[in-house]
């Protein structure tokens, strides 16, 4: 143990701890004494990630196992929250500790050398992302999550080492967007300055938050690329204090962030608006097309190819109040406050010339046609299914069936000539990016049944939160994006 305490410094040291009493009780009454941890690390984050698997479990080794991290993450900007990312000082491994401490970064600044005590924390390895939490958290749905440490409890297992922070370059890699796209294992997790890159150009000016261009989860991406076409993807959220007014500059230069990966689709996660350095010229080159987002689409693509006939025929309940477009407003209320986008009410043109809803043009965008929400539904309810008819060129629609989490399956529709049963997704969007649109959509001029099977999906029967959406295809430079359909009679089939 040792103490730090130099006479020049009692009175600085005095004042900082009346302010951080004044800002945060996160570990009570502050101590003018800088103490080391009591306990040495007898274990390592490389240690623990061979010792988890994808199972949540009590920690399986010695109660008094410890192991040191260094902080490379900061919830002051808003985009990270209950989370605590270190490295190994050494190997730079990460881990990434749930817990409960909203303001985190007046405790633990990136830079901090923390020890953990792992005795009666649970511990992850999913997807090779090593996570440390307090308990299991179980839903409704049966699924299990790993929980966070409870703030009360924080002060048993993180302890803060005296030392200086780390240096930045310590702990940060820098690289570029090739390296990380050909090492993304590698590097999921970790800090990382990425070099030479900027901002798509179609989307400058933009903000860097947008409440109305968000994700199923209610986050904005932005597209971020390279000279060679190369792209990952900014993710912030609505409580991104930092970026929120952030406008999109047409400048190249660096940006620092933490890398995740849903599915296959690299996102990146600043902690402050300094992380991002843009004041170099637009870069010149293949800086525009849509690399990574045209390498996730068509590869999970879940159906039935059966060649069995299926007779075109309205299902049995509409799915919502107005989905068989005749009672406009009635279609309309059931939306979430986004609304509708793209698709319009086409009178006469619909199922037996009655009204329908067409996706007609060329978005500029992949988006979200509309989310229905707070809707009664039948529980035994074996399928959804809606007719169909016109075209669509190398570009199809994604269906989404919510659960009573907000997570969804997704079923995309891909190529289509003829009536057909579309498997949804083998996981949710929790899980990863779930939803493609590779596919062509050519009917011949007649109208067809898409059926999609509920047998083992969780839909949501609470009567609150979203039900249905469609999401829609937009343009690339490399793919064109032109509808012509008509969708009619979104309705359950039920059994007979």
């Amino acid at each position: 143990m040792k103490s730090i305490l130099p006479k020049s410094m009692k009175v600085s040291l005095v004042a900082l701890a009346l302010v951080s009493c004044a800002q945060t009780d996160h570990f009570g009454a502050p101590s003018f004494d800088c103490t080391d941890p009591s306990w040495s690390p007898n274990t390592t984050i490389d240690n623990v990630f061979t010792l988890a698997d994808e199972r949540i479990r009590l920690y399986p080794a010695a109660p008094t196992d410890a192991l040191t991290g260094i902080v490379i993450s900061s919830d002051q900007g808003g985009n990270f929250y209950n989370k605590l990312h270190i490295v190994d000082e050494y190997t730079l491994r990460p881990m990434t500790i749930n817990l409960e401490l909203p303001d985190s970064y007046a405790e633990f600044p990136p830079g901090t050398k923390i020890l953990v005590k792992l005795d009666n924390l649970y511990i992850t390895n999913s997807f090779g992302k090593l996570a440390l939490g307090g308990g299991i958290y179980t839903s409704s749905k049966d699924k299990k999550y790993i929980g966070s440490i409870p703030k009360n409890s924080l002060g048993k297992h993180l302890e803060k080492y005296c030392d200086a922070l780390v240096a930045p370059e310590t702990y940060t890699r820098r690289l570029t967007l090739e390296d990380l796209k050909q090492n993304t294992a590698q590097y999921t997790n970790t800090l990382v300055t990425l070099e030479n890159v900027q901002f798509d150009p179609h989307i400058v000016d933009k903000k860097l938050y947008d409440p109305n261009d968000v994700d199923a989860q209610g986050y904005t991406l932005r597209k971020l690329v390279d000279s060679q076409g190369n792209v990952c993807y900014i993710r912030t959220g609505k409580m991104s204090k930092d970026f929120i007014d952030y406008s999109i500059p047409a400048n190249s230069g660096s940006i620092t962030g933490i890398v995740d990966v849903f599915s296959k689709q690299i996102q990146l996660y600043p902690r402050l608006l300094t992380d991002l350095l843009l004041n170099q010229d637009p870069l010149t080159g293949d800086s525009s097309t849509s690399g990574e987002e045209e390498d996730n689409e068509g590869k999970d693509s879940e159906e039935d190819n059966s060649n069995e006939t299926i007779p075109v025929e309205p299902g049995d309940q509409l799915v919502f109040a107005g989905a068989d477009f005749e009672d406009w407003d009635a279609f309309k209320s059931t939306l979430t406050r986004a609304g509708l986008k793209f698709a319009v009410q086409v009178p006469h043109e619909g199922w037996n010339n009655s009204t329908g809803l067409a996706f007609r043009g060329s978005p500029t965008k992949t988006d979200m046609a509309f989310v229905v929400q707070n809707q009664t539904v039948p529980t035994t309810a074996t399928a959804i299914s809606f007719l169909m008819k016109g075209r669509a060129s190398r570009r199809s629609l994604s269906i989404q069936v919510y659960d009573a989490m907000g997570y969804f399956v997704a079923y995309n529709l891909g190529d289509v000539q003829q009536s057909k049963s579309v498997s949804p997704s083998s996981r949710t969007n929790k899980e990863g990016n779930v939803n493609q649109y590779n596919g062509t959509i050519d009917t011949h001029d007649q109208w067809i049944i898409i059926t999609l099977p509920l047998a083992g999906v969780a839909y949501n029967q609470t009567g609150s939160g979203p039900f249905f959406a469609i999401r829609f295809g937009g343009k690339t430079t490399t793919i064109p994006s032109e509808y012509d359909l008509i969708l009619d009679e979104i309705r359950f089939e039920l059994p007979q």
